[in-house]
């Protein structure tokens, strides 16, 4: 009797492990088509969301600036000032023990000293100044305003636009002056910042 109850009791065995694998497999792939539709509608929000703004570009160009209302003109937000953040810092990137980049932490702000965003061209300059010599560039760089729209950050260091410099200091280099110039996209002002970074 016993015998005979072995070969049901396998077969219901297997095939209780045959309905397992299933089910997990079933989920697998409900999960990978969740995940897909998800992938979906975010790239659907980027595209309607950019769409959205081209309208609106369109719209603001096609506004003449007398037309647009004194009240709205006057409260509308304009950068009054640009600041390097405590944050900057140099860095070794390839951990040869020498710094080799230094990364900026830039906060434009209106006249309320709230963060705006930009839109504009930024030029950095980064150098050292020896008490007995002239001051000697390490590093420059430009960024167009695409890479300055990208740039933009949000995070445990808050609102803030984020560059990254490449430098060659020399070997007994212990701090660099930085200076940023933010040239404004729409009145072609400029907006300067300076700070002194330690290259440690």
């Amino acid at each position: 009797m016993h015998a005979q109850r072995t070969p049901a009791l396998l077969i219901a065995i297997a095939l209780l492990l045959t309905a397992c694998s299933s089910s997990r497999e079933f989920q697998n792939e409900n999960d990978r088509l969740r995940a897909r539709v998800l992938e979906l509608e975010q790239q659907l929000a980027k595209v309607q969301a950019a769409a959205t703004e081209l309208e609106s570009q369109v719209a603001a160009a096609s506004v003449r600036p007398d037309s647009v209302p004194e009240e709205v003109a006057r409260n509308t937000p304009q950068i009054a000032r640009i600041t390097l953040g405590r944050l900057t810092h140099a860095r070794d990137d390839d951990g040869d023990g020498r710094v080799d980049s230094i990364m900026l932490f830039v906060k434009p702000e209106d006249s309320r000293g709230r963060f705006i965003q930009i839109v504009g061209m930024v030029a950095v300059h980064a150098a050292v100044l020896p008490a007995d010599a002239e001051a000697a560039t390490i590093g420059r760089a430009t960024f167009d305003p695409g890479q300055v729209r990208d740039a933009y950050r949000a995070g445990i260091a808050g609102l803030h636009y984020s560059f990254i410099v490449p430098i060659e200091p020399t070997q007994d280099t212990t701090e660099a002056m930085v200076r940023l110039v933010f040239t404004d996209g729409h009145t072609g002002r400029e907006h300067t910042a300076e700070r002194a970074v330690p290259l440690k």
